[in-house]
């Protein structure tokens, strides 16, 4: 979060004056990256202060009055004013001929036949202000021609400052003062009011998840006609915060000043005691952005005698906010849990200026200032007739922090006295409880949530010295370089696909429920007790989940085909991590001849992939009809388990019909459990001697039924004859015309005794079509 504040406003906070530049670079080396920016009133030229002589109707003109306004010169200025509130002897702004305003030049003209020499300026058009407002009036001892831009010390350059999370003590103008302070090594006393309490019977129960709560109720008058002092309206014009109403609008100046989050009731609205609870099962409540909101039981809530009136830290209801009507208010400043406010404006998904600030942790001890801090502007702005207050302390002791000089050098390699130390610690505001000779005992401040253990007090440490400053040192221990042998292994196996035309992926292993459970049962599923939004809920179960999004990525920019491969860790219950290895191959329907990613090519990748890490071991498929628990996600007649030494080491096959129905492409995939195939022995087989004699080839082509397993089909011809050494299938092939499947083996015939005739090599093949028709394989006749 990014602030942009008043460098004359950080000024009066201090007390002294500061170098906008060396104080700006002191703040970045702190670690809040700050940077100077153009303020709107910078470009301000030739607008002094005037006094109004006198008033007289424009002539030709209802609503224009002719002024005679006196700067300072020879002559008075004649200037033609359409605002309703320029009287006589009021002390204004006066933009005389020539003068630079934000977005226009006055020039002198004549208005409706009266000649104007200026223009007489409202704190909008003199970049003051955002929202539309009546004549700047100045005091009336105000010195007349004097610049305006020394007058109200407007700033030349505002500071833009960004707030990293872990600091929300700076998310305020007192914080950030508070920062420049430690850089320029000077005392700062953060202000602390009490106020006088009455009336505390309106305060009920106080849950300890609130440490501390204050209220005051105000009666105001509804005709006094308020209006923001300057100083209010430019600061909030400064920070960029939109203008509400004159009670919400000073609640946001306070918040700006000091960090305290506030908000206002109408009181005649309350009914009973306030409290703050957590949410009954089944409470609601309409908040101010228009939204009707379920509470859980997890909801902290303030609330009246009727219900909840407020989300606690995030937003007030509709039905007791503040109206033009109102004339009793009811103010609350508190200090809430951060987890408890984080968890609720999570699942609502609200994100205010309040919560932003409770979130990050608030300072309990802000809370009685700030309400006296709002008290006074609002007594200053309305007419009030009362006020009454009440404060509820449920105060958590911080754990006191021992930190000796040997833990510096430890981990900075800073050289440092107990005195030094010491003197560190004072100026980022710890009280130091007990002092030895190289240690000291400290309590953190209030206001910084982001303390809580010894080395973060190092981390100050080093802040307040400067990073560019501590002492430079050779890495003395070297890291354990242990190679991961099973992962070298499986890289192995990427390198061999990469080299047959795959390309490696590394996806991330978060994914919606929703695209998970394709391929996983949702009870499974492991969920992200916090995930950053849906689209990241879960772990993925399977790599194919992966793919298939990698796939439509692909499609989505026109790639038609081609071949993905990752290797990484799927998690399901209850065994939590599997290392799988993942393959796809998609092809265009359309354009058939120029698909060349088939199953059958998928297979021969799987074939090297096994071999490379398990050579000459013979790879099975089992077909569907044979398996008895197939994973969600893959066709249920086009997918076979792979098989190795008799275990089934992954799938290999088509993606359900339902993840296909919308894709123009032709989907074969394989996964593969690399854990199951780490723990596969291998069987090292002995040479054979090898023929003298010729071999000799047959193809043969079989209709076959689509369910029908070629593996089996392989295995049925390989048993046939002795004089089959070795029998491939190189074609599987579905036929439109004739509405059947057919495979192609190719049969390999080879004698170690003598070279085969055809009349011998026919009689196998006879016997072979003969075995084959018994189950209704049929070979093809043309």
């Amino acid at each position: 979060m990014a602030m942009i504040l008043s460098p004359k406003w950080l000024q009066s906070i201090l007390g002294c004056e500061f170098h906008l530049e060396k104080t700006t670079d002191k703040l970045s080396q702190l670690g809040l990256e700050t940077e100077l920016i153009s303020a709107s009133t910078d470009i301000l030229y030739n607008i002094v202060v005037g006094k109004v002589i006198a008033t007289d109707q424009h002539p030709d003109a209802d609503r224009l009055k002719v002024c005679k306004v006196d700067v300072n010169q020879p002559e008075h200025l004649t200037i033609v004013c359409g605002c309703p509130t320029v009287t006589k002897g009021m002390v204004v702004a006066v933009a005389m001929d020539g003068a630079k305003l934000p977005g226009i030049t006055i020039k002198a003209s004549k208005l409706r036949g009266v000649a104007s020499q200026g223009m007489l300026c409202t704190a909008l058009e003199l970049g003051m202000s955002s929202k539309k407002s009546s004549l700047l009036s100045l005091p009336a001892d105000t010195t007349i021609g004097k610049p305006i831009t020394e007058v109200l010390s407007l700033d030349q350059q505002w500071m833009e400052v960004e707030i990293t999370p872990n600091r929300g003590d700076c998310v305020s103008a007192l914080g950030v003062a508070r920062e420049i302070s430690i850089g320029m090594q000077q005392d700062f006393h953060t202000p602390l009011t009490q106020m006088a309490c009455g009336q505390p019977d309106l305060l009920g129960l106080v849950d300890t998840s609130c440490t501390s709560y204050a209220y005051a109720q105000i009666d105001i008058k509804t005709e006094s006609n308020p209006k923001l002092s300057e100083q209010i309206d430019y600061q909030l014009h400064v920070a960029g915060l939109n203008r509400v109403s004159p009670i919400v609008d000073i609640l946001n100046y306070i918040m700006l000043y000091t960090g305290q989050p506030m908000h206002a009731f109408d009181f005649s609205k309350l009914k009973g005691q306030v409290c703050v609870r957590y949410a009954s099962s089944g409470e609601s409540i309409h908040l101010l952005d228009d939204q009707d909101i379920t509470l859980e039981t997890s909801d902290l809530v303030i609330a009246d005698d009727n219900g909840p009136i407020a989300l606690a830290g995030i937003m007030g209801g509709e039905h007791s906010k503040v109206t033009d009507e109102t004339s009793s208010i009811l103010l609350e400043s508190a200090c809430f849990d951060p987890v408890v406010i984080a968890k609720t404006a999570k699942r609502l998904g609200i994100t205010t200026d309040a919560s932003y600030r409770y979130v990050r942790g608030t300072d309990p001890e802000l809370v009685e200032f700030a309400l006296s801090e709002a008290v006074k502007v609002i007594s200053e702005t309305y007419k009030t007739n009362s006020i009454s207050s009440s404060v509820v302390f449920n105060k958590q002791e911080k754990e006191p922090i021992r930190i000796g000089i040997k833990d510096v050098h430890d981990y900075l390699g800073l050289e440092i006295n107990i005195g030094q130390l010491t003197s560190y610690m004072r100026l980022i505001g710890c009280q130091v409880m007990i002092e030895e000779s190289e240690y000291i005992t400290v309590e953190v401040p209030s206001h910084r949530n982001d303390l809580h253990f010894y080395y973060d007090l190092i981390e100050e440490v080093a802040r307040l010295v400067g990073y560019e400053n501590l002492p430079k040192s050779e890495l003395t221990c070297q890291p354990l370089n242990q190679e991961d042998k099973a992962l070298a292994r499986h890289f192995q196996l990427i390198e061999v696909l990469v080299a047959r035309g795959y390309q490696e992926l590394y996806s991330l292993s978060l994914q919606s429920k929703a695209h998970a459970s394709i391929f996983a049962d949702e009870s499974t599923l492991i969920h992200l007790d916090n995930p950053l939004s849906e689209e990241y809920a879960v772990m993925r179960p399977s790599i194919l989940s992966s793919l298939l999004l990698q796939i439509k990525h692909c499609l989505n920019h026109f790639v038609r085909s081609g071949k993905l491969v990752e290797l990484g860790d799927c998690f399901e219950k209850p065994s939590i991590a599997y290392k799988k290895l993942g393959l796809a191959a998609f092809g265009d329907k359309d354009d058939p001849e120029a698909n060349t990613n088939t199953f059958m090519r998928i297979k021969q990748d799987i074939h090297a992939v096994i071999h490379r890490l398990k050579p000459g071991m013979t790879v099975k498929y089992q077909t569907a009809g044979e398996l008895s628990d197939l994973p969600l996600g893959w066709h249920p007649n086009q997918t076979a388990q792979i098989v190795l030494n008799d275990t089934v080491i992954g799938y290999v096959g088509s993606l359900h019909p339902s993840l296909q129905q919308d894709i123009a492409v032709d989907i074969y995939a394989a996964e593969i459990d690399l854990n199951m195939l780490d723990k596969q022995s291998v069987f090292f087989v002995k040479p054979q001697v090898q023929s003298k004699f010729p071999p000799s080839t047959r193809d043969l082509s079989f209709w076959v039924n689509s369910s029908d397993c070629a593996g089996l089909i392989k295995d049925q011809i390989s048993g046939v004859s002795e004089l089959l050494t070795q029998v491939d299938m190189v074609d599987d092939y579905y036929s439109e015309q004739e509405s059947q499947r057919s495979l192609t083996f190719r049969l390999t015939f080879q004698s170690f005794t003598k070279t085969l005739k055809d009349k011998e090599i026919d009689k196998v093949i006879e016997n072979t079509v003969a075995i084959l028709a018994k189950d209704g394989i049929n070979l093809r006749d043309h």
